[in-house]
This record gives structure tokens, sequence and C-alpha cells, in this order.
């Protein structure tokens, strides 16, 4: 699903469970720092006429991973936005929040 997609669908959702008291917000985080390059594996030989390229895309994922957020501070994030809805309810809620350093 793509990232227009589920906002799309997490405000038709917001519109129709409002009534159940029933809050709901899109977290929308930029890079978390995990693992996941690490299990990352390449099939099949390497073409040596891609090299450069590949290892330009590698530093440049490699760099902003250095900079992505700690899931923990996503999750952190997550925890206060249900804790403002079960004190404010609905009234200070906003819609999306984004988290992390470039999160939108």
């Amino acid at each position: 699903m793509s990232k227009a997609a589920r906002a799309r669908y997490t405000e038709a959702l917001r519109h129709e469970v409002w009534h159940l008291g029933v809050v709901v917000c899109l977290v929308e985080p930029g890079a978390v720092a995990t693992n996941v390059l690490d299990a990352a594996t390449a099939t099949g030989g390497a073409i040596a006429d891609y090299d450069r390229p590949r290892e330009a895309a590698r530093r440049t994922l490699l760099r902003g991973f250095r900079r992505a957020a700690d899931p923990a501070e996503i999750a952190t994030l997550i925890a206060d936005i249900a804790d403002i809805a079960d004190i404010v309810g609905t009234s200070g809620q906003r819609h999306r929040y984004g988290a992390g350093r470039d999160g939108r």
C-alpha cells in the first residue's frame, strides 16, 4: 500500500469510527534505524558495469540509516499519542504525526 493510500484509508477509518469513541491517527515515520540491510542478500553474480552506481547507492542508503531515528523514539511517540487520546479524546488529537528526523 502506498503512503498516499495509507493516509486516505486512515482518514476514512477515522470518519467511520469516530462516533464509537475510537480515535484513529496516522504516524508517518521517516527512516528508522533497523537491521533491514543486514539481512539483504544479492541474488546471482554482480555485473561489473554496475559496480560504481551500486556502490554509490549503497553509500547513500548507509548515510541515510546513520541519520535514522531510533525505533524507541517512534514507539515513545506512539505511546504518547495514545495517552493524549485517553486524556483529551478527539478534541486535542491531530490526525497525522511525523516521527523521526525526516518524518512527515
